[in-house]
C-alpha cells in the first residue's frame, strides 16, 4: 500500500512539474510570438512614415566659417538703439546645395551674448548685384521675420517666419537687417565671426545713411528644406494710373490667394484663378504692396511672395475745370 502511494506521489509530483514545464514554454513562446508581432507591426508603421519623414526633411549649409570678426553686420550691436541697417550679399556659389529649396533657418555666429529689446526687421532678395562697395542693393526685398534679436551661447538664430524660397537657377542671396523700432543696445566691441571678403557687407547707424562698405561676410548655417508647393514668382505691376494697375506673376499653379495692403474698397482678400488681375478703384497717391500664395491643395500653400507699388497722381485737370473752379 505504502508504495503504491509513493508512487501515487510520484507520478502526481512529475504531472505538476511537467505541466509546470510546459506552462512556462507556452509563456515564453506566446511571448516571443507577441514579440515578433510587435516587431513586425512597428517595422510596417517604420516603412510606412519613412517617406512622409524624408519628404520636407530638414538639412543645413554653412558658408564663410572664419576666425575673422567684425563688428558692424550681421547687426550692429553698439546701435541697435537706433534705426540700424546692414546688408551682405552670399555668392552663388556657396550656396548651390539650396537651389530650388526653401530656407528656414539662419543662424550667426558670435563672441558675445545679447538680448536686444527693439524691433529688428529681416528681408531677403535675389540680386544681381556682385558686392556692395557702391551703395545699397536696391533689388526687391521680402520680408520673412520681425522680432526681437537674441544671441544666446554665442549663436544668432532666426527661425523664419515666412520661409524663403531659393530658385532653382541659383544666384547672389542678398540678406537685410533693419531695425524698425529702437532698443537697448550692445557696446562697441561686440563682434561676429566670418570671413575676409571686399565688398560683401555694408552698414549704416541709420537706415537713412548711405552706409560704409565692409570687406566681411559672417560665417551664416542656412537651414533649408525641400519646396512642396512652389511660391509665385516675377510679380510686376504695370500700366500704373491714380485709379488702376495690372498684375502679373508666374507661377506653376491653378489658384492663388492675394491679399493687398491698404484695402480696396474695403476689401483686402482675393481669391485668383488666372496669373493677371487689373486693379481698379484705387486710391491716388497711395502705396500698395500685394502678397501671393499659390494654393497647391486643402493643407499645402506656399509662402507668400510680394510686391509693391504706388498710385500715381489724379491727371491735371482741363482748363476748362480750373476755370469753373475758379469762378
Amino acid at each position: 500500500m505504502r508504495i503504491l502511494l509513493s508512487y501515487y506521489r510520484f507520478v502526481k509530483t512529475l504531472y505538476i512539474v511537467l505541466k509546470f514545464n510546459f506552462l512556462i514554454h507556452l509563456f515564453i513562446n506566446q511571448k516571443v510570438f507577441v514579440m515578433k508581432k510587435h516587431l513586425q507591426i512597428l517595422t510596417l508603421f517604420a516603412a510606412l512614415l519613412l517617406p512622409w519623414a524624408m519628404w520636407g526633411q530638414a538639412d543645413s549649409l554653412t558658408v564663410a566659417s572664419g576666425n575673422i570678426q567684425n563688428q558692424y553686420v550681421p547687426v550692429y550691436s553698439y546701435y541697435m538703439d537706433n534705426t540700424m541697417k546692414t546688408q551682405c550679399i552670399y555668392p552663388d556659389d556657396s550656396l548651390v546645395a539650396m537651389r530650388g529649396m526653401a530656407i528656414t533657418e539662419l543662424k550667426f555666429y558670435s563672441a558675445f551674448n545679447k538680448s536686444f529689446t527693439g524691433t529688428t526687421e529681416l528681408s531677403l532678395a535675389v540680386t544681381s548685384s556682385n558686392d556692395l562697395s557702391s551703395g545699397w542693393a536696391s533689388d526687391a526685398l521680402t520680408t520673412v521675420w520681425t522680432g526681437n534679436v537674441t544671441i544666446s551661447t554665442l549663436e544668432m538664430v532666426i527661425t523664419l517666419s515666412t520661409p524663403f524660397e531659393y530658385p532653382e537657377t541659383g544666384g547672389n542671396l542678398l540678406i537685410q537687417f533693419r531695425n524698425t523700432v529702437s532698443g537697448n543696445c550692445g557696446t562697441n566691441s561686440d563682434k561676429f565671426f566670418g570671413v575676409s571678403l571686399p565688398g560683401h557687407a555694408r552698414y549704416a547707424t541709420s537706415s537713412t545713411g548711405s552706409g560704409t562698405s565692409q570687406n566681411f561676410l559672417p560665417k551664416c548655417t542656412f537651414t533649408y528644406a525641400p519646396v512642396t508647393c512652389p511660391a509665385p514668382s516675377m510679380l510686376n505691376i504695370s500700366n500704373i494710373t491714380s485709379s488702376s494697375a495690372d498684375l502679373s506673376f508666374h507661377s506653376s499653379g491653378t489658384a492663388w490667394f492675394m491679399h493687398v495692403e491698404p484695402a480696396i474698397d474695403e476689401v483686402s482678400d482675393f481669391d485668383l484663378s488666372d496669373t493677371t488681375y487689373a486693379f481698379s478703384n484705387l486710391t491716388p497717391n497711395t502705396n500698395y504692396t500685394v502678397s501671393i500664395r499659390n494654393i497647391c491643395s486643402s493643407t499645402d500653400t506656399s509662402f507668400a511672395t510680394s510686391v509693391s507699388f504706388r498710385s500715381s497722381w489724379p491727371d491735371r485737370l482741363s482748363a476748362r475745370q480750373i476755370s469753373c473752379r475758379n469762378s
